[in-house]
């Protein structure tokens, strides 16, 4: 039988399964003087690249901004990280805003576009592949036919540089 029911998520005090802790990137609760997390936490893989030291605070800032621009511009379309959905984030709030919705999914779909004027084709689809579509190493270096995972992920460094340099303007 290939699988038709679904486990159940799990519960916010609970471990998932261990299949999801690996892959997925799945931080346990913590409580003490630096944090307090009661529940297990998913970290992206753009998230884990900032925690290893692979990239700056700025650089994480303009992949966080261009992925919070695309989720306005194509929201609909995206796909949750995890099976249960508890990847993704929610729709940043607009208050006080005065575009109305089709005029802010018009604007980040300029700005998406304006960048990827500046810095390129190539580059902008690294930055897709880390800070939107969440992708390991080994699945970016696949898509653009690189054997070394490694060069795929230094190549999106090089692409959230680019892009930290253009947000800074």
């Amino acid at each position: 039988m290939c699988g038709d029911a679904r486990s159940p998520s799990p519960s916010p005090g609970r471990p998932p399964p261990e299949r999801y802790q690996h892959g997925a990137g799945i931080e346990p609760p913590r409580i003490d003087h630096l944090e307090f997390r009661q529940a297990w936490r998913a970290r992206s893989r753009i998230d884990r690249v900032l925690a290893g030291g692979e990239i700056e605070l700025e650089k994480w800032q303009a992949g966080i901004a261009y992925r919070d621009s695309f989720e306005v511009a194509f929201g609909s379309l995206l796909r949750a990280r995890l099976p249960d959905g508890t990847g993704r984030r929610a729709l940043p709030r607009w208050s006080g805003a005065t575009l109305t919705p089709g005029e802010r999914q018009l604007a980040a779909v300029e700005s998406l576009a304006r960048v990827r004027g500046e810095i390129g084709a190539v580059a902008v689809t690294l930055v897709e592949m880390v800070a939107v579509e969440d992708l390991p190493g080994r699945e970016i270096a696949a898509r653009l036919g690189v054997r070394c995972h490694k060069t795929a992920r230094a190549w999106a460094v090089l692409s959230l540089r680019a892009l930290a340099q253009v947000r800074r303007g």
